[in-house]
Parts: C-alpha cells; structure tokens; sequence
C-alpha cells in the first residue's frame, strides 16, 4: 500500500515505457454512456482521464473517472478473449475483488498494478496495438505506471457533474 496518493485530487496515469504523451482513457462510448472500455489514448484535457484514486478500509484502492463518475469503479472484463481494465457500477459490496487495486511502488516513481479478481501476480500492462491493455504475469517493461497529480477535486469543479 502506498501512502502518497492523495484522495482529494484527480491523477492521470500514463506508461512509464511510453511516456507521458499517452494516458489511461475510458473510451468515449456516447452520451449517458453506462459501460465503460479503457484503453491509452493520447494525453488530453478530457475528463476520460482524469482518476480519482481513493483508499478503501480493505487497504486496497477504488478507481473512478470523471468521465462516468464516482460510481463506476475500474474492474476487469473479459473483452475479444482478453481480461482488460473495465469500469463498471460499483458492487453493492465494498469488498468486491474485482473493484479492489494494488498500486505497488516500483522505486522509478511508477507503481505496478494489481486488479485482486485476478490475483497479486497479474499486472497491468500496455500490450500494444492501438492502447490496448490487458493484465500479465511476470515482469514487462509495460507494466510501470505513472501517477501525475492533476488539479484538486472540489465542489465547484466542473468535473464529476
């Protein structure tokens, strides 16, 4: 668990092998979009990504975007046969592994990320082909990820509206 990430800020997260130039996403699927695909996409000023990475009392963390709100909460799916980052509606149960993150310092200022659906040796990683993502045993150069402060949540921001 790390202690650094402070719950009243929205965070970009981007590929410490790619570099800043392309962040975590949720794919824009439409107006009262419900369903929420993710992927890297170039960095922008788009809600889709921007993060808000809150500590759970489970000591695990929940994900959510401003895109799609506080109550769609990053998980997994399986998509064309592959398990990817997914946001979905928050579990009635807090507890639920498949909304629950590890971020693991890696000591370059990255962090390598767990999903606890699929278990601590199941990383995050870029697996490329147009920002595609999946979860990967082992160790990758695609599985370090940067957390970038990017402006403070308040009430009278626009974003989660």
């Amino acid at each position: 668990m790390t202690t650094d990430i402070d719950p009243n800020t929205w965070y970009r997260i981007t590929n410490v092998a790619i570099g800043a130039t392309t962040a975590l996403d949720v794919v824009n699927t439409g107006k009262n979009s419900t369903q929420g695909p993710v992927q890297l996409d170039d960095t922008a000023n788009v809600s889709g990504q921007f993060w808000h990475i809150v500590l759970q009392p489970s000591c695990k963390y929940h994900l959510s975007s401003s895109y799609l709100g506080p109550d769609m909460i990053l998980s997994n799916a399986v998509v064309l046969n592959r398990t990817t980052p997914y946001l979905k509606p928050i579990e009635q149960d807090p507890t639920d592994p498949s909304q629950q993150w590890t971020l693991i310092p890696v000591g370059n200022g990255g962090y390598k990320v767990t999903n606890d659906g699929l278990g601590p040796n199941e990383f995050l990683d870029f697996c490329g082909g147009a920002g595609a993502l999946c979860f990967q045993d082992g160790y990758t150069v695609g599985q370090d990820w940067a957390l970038s402060a990017i402006e403070s949540i308040n009430p009278t921001n626009t974003l989660y509206a």
